[in-house]
């Protein structure tokens, strides 16, 4: 129903912001690494989580995980690329960032509207759920992540 729907989306909204007021507090006290790592994987299993329930409450919950790990791992990201990056290059860094994820959007968003077509919404978010959770495995052997700290790279200088 539109109210599920609008209660699932309300949610994630929700997540969201509170997602973004832990954030500074969560990437302090916890390893970049672990928060860029885990955040995907957190989103991954509530997309798969809602994939296959029907459980309202179950879908309310999950929105809400989804929309907080998201915020998270943008903040913490962002914060990151910024201390890591060079004042001088900046901008440049930050831009060509948000260029490429910005192109990539619709790329991502028609792979998943032509699996919808061919199979089902359901199917498209485990999916989706699943490539998260694999992209974040494919770099837990970065030693540049595991080493990363939001004080800089002074830190282990």
């Amino acid at each position: 129903s539109r109210l599920a729907y609008g209660t699932i989306l309300t949610s994630y909204g929700v997540g969201a912001v509170a997602g973004s007021l832990a954030a500074t507090r969560v990437g302090r006290g916890t390893s970049v690494a672990v928060v860029l790592l885990s955040a995907p994987m957190i989103m991954g299993a509530g997309f798969v989580g809602m994939a296959v329930s029907s459980s309202i409450p179950v879908l309310f919950v999950l929105a809400a995980l989804v929309g907080g790990a998201e915020s998270l791992l943008v903040i913490v990201y962002v914060t990151v690329r910024a201390t890591y990056s060079p004042d001088e290059l900046l901008g440049r860094i930050a831009s060509t960032a948000r260029v490429i994820s910005l192109g990539l959007q619709p790329i991502g968003l028609l792979l998943a509207g032509v699996l919808i077509d061919v199979t089902s919404g359901t199917l498209t978010l485990a999916v989706v759920g699943v490539a998260l959770g694999l992209v974040a495995l494919a770099f837990v052997p970065s030693r540049a992540l595991r080493q990363a700290t939001l004080a800089g790279p002074e830190a282990h200088s």
